[in-house]
């Protein structure tokens, strides 16, 4: 009688430990598995961002190219500081033969 006791309480702390044991290893899965799934949609919303401000990016420069074009500058030296394209002069060079 004394055995089966022994026995039975053996039995008892095996199981539950066990159940400790993978109770601890089901509760690590889903904080790994929840941590995973937070790290994965910080990533999403980062590469949402970063999409954001390259096409942020591209606008500015394709504005930063049509306000330096040569024929915008021309327009607004012309319309806002009433400046004008000088007439073409004639140069004549005189090129002397020292000996």
């Amino acid at each position: 009688m004394i055995k089966q006791r022994k026995t039975s309480f053996t039995d008892l702390i095996f199981f539950f430990v066990t159940v400790a044991t993978i109770t601890i290893y089901f509760l690590l899965y889903l904080t790994i598995r929840n941590e995973s799934i937070n790290i994965h949609a910080s990533i999403q919303k980062l590469n949402n961002k970063r999409i954001t401000y390259i096409n942020k990016l591209n606008l500015l420069r394709s504005e930063q190219k049509s306000l330096s074009s040569q024929s915008r500058i021309e327009r607004v030296a012309r319309d806002k500081f009433s400046m004008h394209t000088p007439v073409p002069e004639s140069l004549i060079i005189y090129m002397d033969d020292m000996k």
